[in-house]
């Protein structure tokens, strides 16, 4: 194992942070990668020695002069919005919680994604927001690089990167940036497709990979970076003739609720072999951003062993025994329509959770290979520990 690498608890099959690339910034400089482990909502990142490093799963680094302990949540700009918008600051970066409980930060890295490279940016206009007692704290930032702002010697509260927008009667913002592709897909008569243009934030990427596996969608793991993308341009979403697209151009939107951000839906009653997705540039039909998909991608895994028995089925009684999230379970069973309001609510009357998934079964019996992957998704969205051990067993 590296030196610079600390293992940790399974991490999440979700879309991490990797190292920042970009065709006109380059590559982010190497910097050991510590895989922290997952508390709640927290991640805990042990550094095991002084230097400079990254942790994988928010891209934040932390330059130590001893071992430390650090705790980071990422957060939410939400309650922020108001005082962003009456100062005029567009947000550019995540949102962290940071606390140190060991140890000594000598200077962290905050990530940012605006393209340093691909436009005018007047770099004087970055700030570091801290958030305390309700007020917003600006500092200058100690250096900016392409994929971070530097503040060196730093205290901790909500903090992250902001820039300040040009004067009302000035030109439009035209904020070139690091931008990201999401795709999450779900197979019901047909196939959705949600696709996601957004910046390269990991707090917008945790608020939509929660919200579309919550509906029962699977992300799907393709190469997601898109080449510089700017806020003032349109960009149109192109794929097979038979795909009904809606809405067929996406905008680059900040400053806006995660749980809001706008996407794509593209729909398809068949997928014969693969399918040729793209973003292009609209005016200039410039190409952002291109993936292929087969039919397979689009499909849950089957968790089907080789006697035919399905995850499910193969581990009823465990399940039974050992699920305690089950509430959460039977509200995505609701809102993914695989089970009907009578039969929530009669599981819902159960008392106890086994009494609950033993009622849940008497349903299963019933259900197709569909009901059951959905099951199965959502079962390891919210049981993930224990899915994990069932399938290691």
């Amino acid at each position: 194992m590296d030196s610079g690498t600390m293992e940790a608890e399974p991490r999440e099959t979700w879309p991490r942070e990797s190292a920042e690339e970009c065709e006109l910034c380059g590559k982010a400089p190497e910097v050991p990668q510590i895989y922290p482990q997952r508390i709640g909502t927290k991640y805990r990142l042990v550094v095991p020695r002084e230097g400079l490093f990254r942790c994988s799963e928010t891209g934040l680094q932390f330059r130590v002069e001893s071992p430390a302990d650090i705790e980071i949540e990422i957060g939410s700009w939400v309650e922020f919005l108001r005082l962003l918008h009456q100062y005029r600051y567009d947000i550019v970066g995540p949102l962290f919680n940071i606390t140190v409980k060991s140890g000594r930060v000598s200077a962290v890295y905050l990530p940012h994604y605006v393209c340093l490279r691909g436009g005018d940016v007047d770099i004087r206009t970055f700030r570091v927001a801290h958030y305390k007692d309700d007020n917003m704290i600006l500092e200058s930032p100690t250096s900016i690089e392409p994929f971070y702002v530097v503040l060196e010697n730093p205290t901790f509260s909500p903090v992250g990167v902001i820039k300040l927008q040009p004067s009302p009667n000035g030109r439009r913002r035209n904020i070139p940036t690091h931008g990201i592709v999401l795709l999450y897909s779900r197979y019901k008569t047909g196939y959705t497709i949600h696709l996601y243009l957004m910046p390269h934030d990991v707090s917008l990427k945790k608020a939509v990979h929660k919200k579309e596996t919550g509906n029962g969608f699977y992300w799907m793991d393709k190469p997601p970076r898109t080449r510089t993308i700017y806020t003032d341009r349109q960009y149109i979403v192109r794929g097979p003739e038979d795909a009904e697209i809606n809405p067929e151009e996406l905008e680059l939107y900040f400053n806006v609720k995660s749980e809001l951000y706008n996407y794509s839906e593209i729909y398809l009653e068949e997928i014969e072999d693969k399918i040729h997705l793209q973003l292009t540039c609209e005016g200039e039909n410039t190409l952002a951003w291109q993936t292929r998909l087969r039919a397979e991608d689009l499909k849950p895994k089957a968790q089907v062993t080789q006697d035919g028995q399905h995850f499910i089925e193969r581990h009823r009684a465990a399940l039974i025994a050992r699920v305690s999230n089950i509430d959460l379970i039977l509200d995505g069973l609701l809102n993914n329509d695989i089970l009907k309001q009578e039969q929530y609510d009669t599981v819902r009357s159960k008392g106890t959770p086994q009494e609950r998934m033993r009622q849940l079964y008497d349903c299963v019996r019933a259900w197709g290979k569909i009901e059951k992957e959905t099951f199965y998704h959502i079962l390891f969205l919210h049981e993930r520990a224990l899915v994990t051990d069932l399938l290691c067993s």
